[in-house]
Parts: structure tokens; C-alpha cells; sequence
């Protein structure tokens, strides 16, 4: 008692010090099985199984993801969507195309590439032999999400290039065309979007290259500074 009474005292008044205990981190389950859905969805999508893939991600997407995290699966889901997109589109399967782009523009609406390709498919599927009141509807379509493209893109050439189709399928006033491939060939002239413009204007018989005085249409976007 005699030696241990004056260390107890020590310690009671601060004069000593408790050894550091390290916590031990706890596991999250739910971040260990979103990790693994994520695998498990690359190795599907790799397979080409985009649609098993998908499901897999919007199982990761209910593990309560941070906001980061939540963004990266969503983009997954979009590339996936695209990559089985440009599947049907080689094939010419045009509806189930425009479907799938549609499902990656819900993923990521702010994917210019992916609006691009969602508008092209509906051009494509309007000028594929459809009853003309479907494909009034999906050359109206095709101009929302190609216009949305060029809004986020402003020079996206492939994307005016498509409107310019889009205008003439619609039977749109010949300005409406003339003036997207114009403004291809004033963004990018000498570029091959620019070559195919002049010659797609030539062959209407009209004016190339712009007179200095041609604006956009109305529903065009102006570019926007970065």
C-alpha cells in the first residue's frame, strides 16, 4: 500500500498519463456491398450485359451513396446506356436505340455526347420507314434533344449537322437548314463537317459559304463563354 498510494495519487491528480486507446474502425456494410455492386456491374458491362449491369447500379444507388459517389453510379449508368445505345444503332435497331440513349440522358442530363445521340437515334428511327405520325413525333423529339446538345455544346458539329436533316425531315422553311450547316462551316471551317455542309448546300441549290449578315434561327443557342 505504502509504494502504490503515491502513483494512485499521481494519477488521480493528473500527474500521470492513461495509455491512448485507438478505436478500431467500425466496417460499413452498406459501403462494402455498394463497392461490390459497382464490380459486379463492370464485370457484367464488360460481358456486354448492360442491362443486368443497370440493375445492379440502381441496387448500389439504394446503399445510401454520398453525393460523389451518387454522381460517379449515375454517370456508370449513362456510359453503360450509351455503350448498349451505339450497340443498336449498328445494328439499326433504332427504337430499342433511342431507349436505351434516353435512359442515359436520365442518368446525366447534362451530357451533351448523350443528348446528341439520343436526337440522332430519333432522326434515325423517324426516317426508318415509321407511319408519318410517329415519325412527326420523333423528328420533334430529335430537335428537343439535339437543340439541348448544342445548348450545352455550342460547338458540337455533328449535333447542328443533325438539326439540319431534322429541319428538312420536318419540311421546316429551307433558312431553317441553310443556316445550321452555315453555322458548322462558321465554327469549323475546313473541318469535314464543314466539307459535308457545303456539299449538302450546294446539292439544295443555295447559297455557300453565309453572307455576313445570316443568323441562327431562333431556338439555336448563341454560344455561351466557358
Amino acid at each position: 500500500v505504502y509504494f502504490l498510494a503515491p502513483n494512485l495519487s499521481r494519477l488521480a491528480l493528473g500527474g500521470g498519463h492513461a495509455p491512448a486507446v485507438t478505436a478500431t474502425p467500425t466496417p460499413d456494410p452498406l459501403s462494402e456491398r455498394r463497392n461490390d455492386l459497382v464490380k459486379e456491374a463492370d464485370t457484367l458491362a464488360l460481358a456486354g450485359k448492360y442491362d443486368e449491369a443497370s440493375v445492379k447500379l440502381a441496387e448500389a444507388l439504394g446503399t445510401s451513396p454520398s453525393d460523389p459517389e451518387r454522381e460517379a453510379i449515375q454517370g456508370k449508368i449513362g456510359e453503360f446506356r450509351s455503350q448498349e445505345g451505339t450497340k443498336y444503332l449498328d445494328q439499326r435497331k433504332y427504337t430499342e436505340a433511342a431507349q436505351v440513349f434516353a435512359q442515359a440522358v436520365e442518368a446525366d442530363p447534362k451530357n451533351a455526347e448523350w443528348q446528341f445521340w439520343l436526337g440522332r437515334a430519333l432522326l434515325l428511327k423517324g426516317s426508318s420507314g415509321e407511319s408519318r405520325t410517329i415519325a412527326k413525333e420523333d423528328f420533334l423529339h430529335a430537335k428537343v434533344a439535339l437543340e439541348k446538345a448544342i445548348e450545352m455544346d455550342p460547338n458540337l458539329l455533328r449535333a447542328y449537322q443533325s438539326l439540319a436533316q431534322t429541319s428538312i425531315k420536318m419540311n421546316e422553311p429551307p433558312d431553317s437548314a441553310k443556316t445550321y450547316y452555315w453555322q458548322i462551316i462558321q465554327r469549323a471551317p475546313g473541318s469535314p463537317e464543314a466539307v459535308t455542309a457545303i456539299k449538302d448546300l450546294k446539292g439544295m441549290g443555295m447559297q455557300t459559304p453565309p453572307p455576313a449578315s445570316s443568323s441562327p434561327p431562333s431556338k439555336t443557342p448563341s454560344p455561351r463563354n466557358p
